[in-house]
This record gives C-alpha cells, sequence and structure tokens, in this order.
C-alpha cells in the first residue's frame, strides 16, 4: 500500500530530472563557419582568419543572459580568440535563432584587456539577489594557461563588473546588427 502511496512522487522525480526543454529558433546562419577540434594557431592581430590554419575549438569567452518570468532576453555567445561568435538567441534576445559571424580578433584582444584591466579572476563566482525569478547574466573566460574564471550575476554585482558585461553584451549585439538589418 504504502508503494502505491509513493509511485506519483517517485514518478515527479523522475520528471524532474529530464533537461528543460528550450526552443531553438533556426535561422539561415549569416556566415557559416566550420568548427572542428585542432591545435590552437597563434590568432591574428588583423581579425582575418589564416589561411589553411586550424579552427580554434575552445571559446575564449562564454557570455550569456537566462530567462525570468518576463521578456527578459535569453541568448548565449560563445566567442572564440580568432574572432569567431557562435550565438545562439532564444526568447526575448536580440535576435534568435542560431548564427555564426565574426567579430574581429581585435574585439576579442578589446575584451579580453577589458576583463583583465577590471581585474576579473578577482570577482566572486557568483552574486544573487536571493530572488527567484531574477535573470541573470554570466561570463566564462578561458586562460591561454587552460584555466577558465566563471562569474554569474542577478544583481547587487560591482560596478566593474556590470561595465564588463554591458561592453561584451554591446559588441555581441553590435555583430548582430548586421544580421538583424537583412
Amino acid at each position: 500500500m504504502r508503494a502505491f502511496l509513493f509511485a506519483p512522487f517517485i514518478a515527479l522525480l523522475e520528471l524532474s530530472a529530464l533537461p528543460a526543454c528550450t526552443v531553438n529558433h533556426s535561422v539561415p546562419a549569416a556566415t557559416a563557419v566550420p568548427t572542428a577540434p585542432a591545435s590552437l594557431p597563434a590568432p591574428p592581430t588583423d581579425g582575418r582568419p589564416v589561411a589553411g590554419a586550424p579552427v580554434q575549438a575552445v571559446p575564449v569567452l562564454t557570455f550569456g543572459k537566462t530567462p525570468c518570468f518576463g521578456k527578459c532576453p535569453h541568448f548565449t555567445a560563445q566567442i572564440y580568440a580568432d574572432g569567431r561568435m557562435h550565438y545562439e538567441g532564444f526568447k526575448y534576445a536580440p535576435v534568435e535563432g542560431t548564427y555564426d559571424m565574426q567579430l574581429g580578433a581585435a574585439v576579442v584582444k578589446e575584451l579580453m584587456q577589458a576583463a583583465e584591466a577590471r581585474q576579473f579572476r578577482s570577482f566572486n563566482a557568483e552574486y544573487g539577489s536571493g530572488a527567484s525569478d531574477m535573470p541573470s547574466t554570466g561570463l566564462t573566460i578561458t586562460y591561454p594557461d587552460g584555466s577558465k574564471k566563471s562569474v554569474r550575476a542577478e544583481g547587487d554585482a560591482p560596478a566593474e563588473l556590470q561595465q564588463l558585461f554591458a561592453l561584451v553584451n554591446a559588441r555581441i549585439e553590435k555583430a548582430l546588427s548586421t544580421v538583424s538589418a537583412k
């Protein structure tokens, strides 16, 4: 009898282990960029890919915003040292859909220098507001030595971190402006 009473709760626990549903808005890619695991070449200094060079497999910056119960933008952008960006925009994102585009190595260098100037490695891993429906913004940086630092903020983040988030977001939106203009 007890097993019968607990069956609905066990079923709910099993369902909660399933991954959350996400909507993938299929939109033709702005610029197709092949991705394949390879060794990491020195990035070009002028933002252009090196002919015949292997494609970098690990993003140096991963930036994203999570959804909320309202109209918060939800997207993820993976940015590579050679200037490539893989973007996935979900509901209320600046642009919905999946795109591979070129930011340029100079932009990536600017973002990495901005993170260094704001001492990104010294920030806490998380800045929370305590509210359950707040969106969060996250940034992960993978350094040349292979180490990573991730920071996620819902609110109460230091001004330097908010400025860095705003700069990264602005560079992503600038690249996306060419897509939304089409």
